[in-house]
């Protein structure tokens, strides 16, 4: 059976004998200890969901339904439109050159079909996102699934009415440049809320953690210290140990699943695994869990920069084209060749991001943990003697 899905016993864990809440002064207390060994369960369990998302080739790679070969042929074929968009602005008697004009078509048909298959791949991690939980993420990528649609609706068009010679049509898309720019301005709200909420550090919940200050208290094996310093955190051991006790294994997948939502599902696991090692009073392993929290945090960081920086060129590019309406017509010209070369910056962005599959912004969605409550366990062994601290 898949680790991800497999069951869990309730009820053993509830009814394990646990000593008082008092710690040891030799080290972890059988209660702690009880409540690492869940700890230790729900880790595995999600670290397996992780490569079995990371690992499903068809459902990833698939030539044609494949989610992240949509996503970079798409980027793909919407910054090569997007440079002969720039290129006709800046050089208006290259716009009759055939050339040109088959490679700006043939790019604006593929990405455009693309687009709207990426509407679809969007559709599917939203409702993936909605069910593991994450409810932002998931109306997000609802909205974003709607004006993809959009966008790949007008560059097909576009296309179709350049190559097919539609005047009616191409001169309606000549005579609103802007159209283009606004739909992915649109589209990139949400994703602009999420990044500049992230980026102000409102769901860094790792930031209320103190690891530098952690850090200094692993030196001093402190481990007192450390629990008052989670206090109020996704991480407070009592609090933690309280819902455990009520709600058993089931609490543990909610919590783990809540700092996936927040952040990543790679800084959910490394935060668990540190948490374990401070409940076991492992220094060695608390330290290790604690630098690979910090790295994979600091790498999350700069890929909501990343993501800042793609939505300000967007943004840019919104502004230019309303700008260029009211120009006079030799600068609109030079205007748009700005608006279309700041859309091209943006859309060639992504191409990094594609390959960062819990950053981008149509992530992977890691299934949340499911726990199926037994009637029978094991449970702690009454003359268990808690480990010596590492």
């Amino acid at each position: 059976m898949n680790i991800a899905t497999r069951s869990i016993t309730e009820s053993s864990l509830r009814n394990s004998q646990l000593l008082p809440s008092e710690r040891s002064a030799q080290g972890p207390s059988a209660k702690d200890l009880t409540l690492s060994r869940a700890v230790s369960d729900i880790i595995t369990q999600k670290k397996q969901a992780i490569m079995d998302t990371l690992n499903n080739t068809r459902a990833r790679y698939h030539p044609i339904k494949g989610t992240d070969t949509i996503l970079i042929a798409g980027d793909v074929f919407n910054t090569g439109y997007l440079v002969f968009q720039a290129v006709k602005a800046f050089a208006p008697a290259t716009a009759g050159m055939t050339g040109i004009a088959i490679a700006s078509g043939v790019c604006g048909i593929v990405g455009g079909g693309i687009n709207i298959m990426i509407a679809l791949t969007a559709f599917t991690q939203g409702l993936k996102a909605l069910k593991s939980g994450d409810t932002f993420k998931g109306r997000r990528l609802l909205f974003s699934a709607v004006m993809l649609l959009l966008v790949g609706t007008v560059m097909l068009l576009s296309s179709v009415a350049q190559l097919a010679g539609m005047a009616a049509v191409t001169g309606f898309f000549a005579a609103n440049p802007w159209l283009l720019p606004t739909l992915f301005f649109i589209a990139g709200l949400p994703v602009l809320v999420e990044v500049l909420r992230n980026v102000s550090g409102g769901a860094d919940i790792a930031a209320k953690l103190n690891l530098k200050e952690v850090q200094k208290l692993l030196e001093k094996k402190d481990w007192d210290a450390i629990k008052k310093e989670w206090k109020g955190t996704v991480l407070d051991i009592d609090k933690t140990l309280e819902e455990w006790q009520k709600g058993g294994a089931t609490s543990l997948g909610e919590r783990i699943d809540k700092i996936q939502a927040k952040m990543d599902p790679k800084v959910a696991v490394h935060m668990f695994t540190l948490f374990q090692s401070v409940l076991e009073q492992n220094k060695a392993d608390a330290k290790h869990a604690l630098q690979e929290l910090q790295g994979r945090v600091s790498f999350w960081k700069g890929g909501q920069r990343i993501r800042l920086a793609q939505r300000v060129l967007f943004t840019g590019a919104f502004i230019t084209s309303m700008i260029a309406l009211r120009s006079p017509a030799g600068a609109a010209g030079l205007i748009r060749g700005i608006q279309n070369s700041a859309m091209t910056a943006a859309s060639g962005i992504p191409l990094y991001l594609d390959f960062q599959p819990f950053i981008r912004n149509t992530p992977l969605i890691v299934p949340k943990i499911k726990v199926v409550a037994q009637k029978t366990l094991p449970s702690m062994p009454s003359n268990y003697q808690p480990l010596l601290a590492g």
